[in-house]
């Protein structure tokens, strides 16, 4: 809702469009990162955009970039402001939600504890399916 809102603002949904690149590495739903000297796996996220990434490192702290930003009103986590599928960004965050233990790391506010996050999203999943 709230980037609906900042779109009226700002322009046209079109214009806040990227060009698409060519990737170096492809990813179905995750990727090792042992062999490039990293203790992690990224995870396919998609939903605030189709390539979305998040690393999950192995003492359980995840970087996500876009796939949570903080509500405006409260700095609490919450969904992106702008999502190509919404649903599949809630999917998205369960899938966070689910496997990450330590601390959640996102592109524009502080980091959350999992337990923070798990939180913020709980109402969001509960008796539902996401």
């Amino acid at each position: 809702m709230t980037g609906r809102i900042l779109g009226l603002f700002l322009g046209q949904e079109a214009l806040s469009r990227y060009p698409a690149f060519e990737p170096d590495i492809l990813i179905d739903e995750s990727l090792e990162l042992e062999e490039y000297g990293v203790r992690g796996r990224v995870i396919h996220t998609p939903g605030h955009s189709p390539g979305c990434v998040f690393v999950l490192l192995k003492n359980g702290d995840a970087i996500t970039g876009d796939l949570i930003f903080p509500s405006i009103l409260s700095g609490k986590p919450s969904l992106p402001f702008w999502a190509d599928d919404p649903a599949e960004a809630r999917r998205s965050i369960k899938k966070l939600i689910d496997i990450t233990s330590g601390k959640i790391y996102i592109a524009h506010w502080k980091p959350f504890s999992s337990a923070e996050v798990k939180r913020s999203f709980s109402s969001l999943f509960e008796g539902t399916n996401p």
